[in-house]
């Protein structure tokens, strides 16, 4: 089941399940397991008592041949992954998960057999009724834009010469005519207060909502999601927030704080001060303009192109790569408890450097002067020492490569 369970978190990843259709699914999978586990002990039982009594049979050995076949919670698995993005989300898995549930005792085969029931009644693979919906967004002058969209994307732009909220809704499972239903009937809220200009979608079983949101300015935003994605462009300050969908975030004018617990970030030309942080996804960040918190427990640190004044770069357990930083003049840290660390300059640095390790190697190329070695610890200085740059690990290695020339302007 181990396998199996990685698989589905996979496709929670890609989009192609929701958190909760795959808990739904997997507390069904273990559910069946239990009851086919059960089901080959008695059978093995069986043929024990049979084998004391009058030894092995062909029927026996057939149905050991048998068991060596496939798997059928991988078949079923199998089956699942192999329906596209939009397929895969119109399956109705709550009732799916329910079907295989009830038929628990009958082990894996019960699962197979709930599969290609449900795809022969009720809720055919693919069937879903879509509607588009553009309305005008209010003036965000002296205000805040808020998203909430629990059932889908969030995409949300400045620099618009048509300020409009274009959404795509989409629903699946039930019958034609209550999917009909519930495409005309739905409602895309706006709210207005006297300090935010709110969007705001609740989760709801069978329902998907991606939001492209297309503001004038460069307006301050809070974006929140659960499993989706989302992606900014050219806003004020703003905070972006998902549990495990993936987070973009290009020509921010002001400061910017971006949250992930299992998806990956992107950032690109990020002028404010700017707060990142992912349980276990990478984190790449390019053209940082000023200082720069991030943080990732179990993803890599990629940065590039660092031109902020204090930067505070760790990693857990994954490694820190960080070229064309600097020039150092301020504060620096970087710290990894078992990943290695790259860092390379750029021309100008001005520094005080200092490098350890508990068990890892040192490699300090960067034109330093006063190089002490001292146990595992190293110091020395480029420039005059007017600023900090402090590398440590617990189990990795470090190296601090000589400074890149800038481009002649």
């Amino acid at each position: 089941m181990k396998e199996e369970v990685s698989r589905i978190m996979k496709m929670v990843q890609d989009g192609r399940l929701s958190p909760e259709d795959a808990t739904e699914l997997i507390e069904a999978l273990h559910q069946s397991d239990e009851g086919e586990t059960h089901a080959k002990t008695q059978t093995a039982g069986n043929a024990e008592e049979n084998a004391n009594n009058s030894g092995p049979t062909s029927s026996q050995s057939g149905q050991r041949e048998s068991s060596a076949g496939k798997d059928p919670f991988k078949a079923l698995i199998d089956v699942i992954e192999s329906f596209g993005k939009e397929a895969s989300q119109s399956i109705d898995f709550k009732t799916l998960s329910s079907k295989i549930k009830d038929s628990a005792k009958e082990g894996a085969k019960a699962a197979m057999d709930a599969l290609k029931e449900a795809t022969e009644h009720g809720f055919t693979f693919g069937l879903i009724e879509s509607r588009n919906i553009e309305l005008p967004l209010p003036s965000l002058e002296g205000k805040s834009l808020v998203v909430e969209n629990h059932c889908g994307n969030i995409e949300v732009s400045g620099g618009a010469e048509i300020a409009e909220v274009c959404a795509m809704v989409k629903v699946r499972g039930g019958t034609e005519i209550r999917r009909k239903e519930q495409i005309a009937e739905y409602v895309l809220h706006i709210e207005e207060t006297e300090t935010e200009v709110i969007i705001r979608q609740a989760y709801v079983p069978n329902l998907q909502l991606n939001l492209q949101i297309h503001a004038s300015g460069s307006p301050n935003c809070i974006a929140k999601t659960d499993s989706s994605n989302i992606k900014a462009t050219e806003l004020g300050a703003s905070k972006l927030e998902s549990r495990s969908g993936n987070l973009s975030a290009c020509q921010m004018k002001g400061a910017t704080e971006l949250s992930t617990v299992s998806g990956d970030i992107y950032g690109s030309g990020l002028e404010g001060s700017a707060v990142v942080e992912s349980k276990s996804g990478n984190v790449v960040l390019e053209q940082v303009f000023n200082t720069l918190a991030a943080r990732s427990t179990s993803g890599d640190l990629t940065i590039s192109n660092f031109k902020g004044n204090t930067a505070s770069l760790e990693a857990v357990s994954g490694n820190i790569s960080a070229s064309e930083f600097g020039p150092i003049v301020g504060a620096a840290n970087l710290r990894s408890v078992s990943g290695d660390i790259s860092l390379t300059l750029t021309e100008g640095s001005d520094c005080m450097v200092a490098l350890s390790s508990v068990s890892g190697e040192f490699n300090l190329d960067a034109n330093a002067t006063d190089v002490v070695r001292s146990g595992q610890r190293v110091t020395g200085k480029i420039g005059d020492g007017r600023g900090t740059l402090d590398l440590s690990t617990v189990s990795g290695n470090i190296e601090v490569l000589s400074p890149v020339r800038q481009a002649q302007a």
